[in-house]
């Protein structure tokens, strides 16, 4: 799928998934994120995505992610849980 920039230049438009299943793991040389649906706790989750990313982007990664998730919680009045 493509579309065009304001200069009329082509650009790819990635396919986007939605999940509602994460598993997260680690070596000495990559952190690994697995995205997925899960649809009956007893079931097992249909992994559709795999992120590898070296430990330095995994800590970029997450300041960017913890960044942007204060922002959602100011603008949205989000109320956290001790238990979350």
């Amino acid at each position: 799928m493509g579309t065009q920039d304001e200069a009329g230049r082509s650009r790819i438009v990635p396919e986007g998934h939605s999940a509602n299943h994460f598993e997260v793991a680690f070596t000495n040389y990559e952190f690994l994120l697995d995205f997925g649906q899960a649809y009956d706790p007893a079931e097992f989750a249909l992994i559709h995505t795999r992120i590898i990313l070296s430990p330095r982007n995994a800590i970029v990664f997450s300041r960017m992610l913890a960044d942007l998730v204060e922002q959602y919680k100011q603008r949205n009045s989000f109320a956290t849980q001790e238990n979350d």
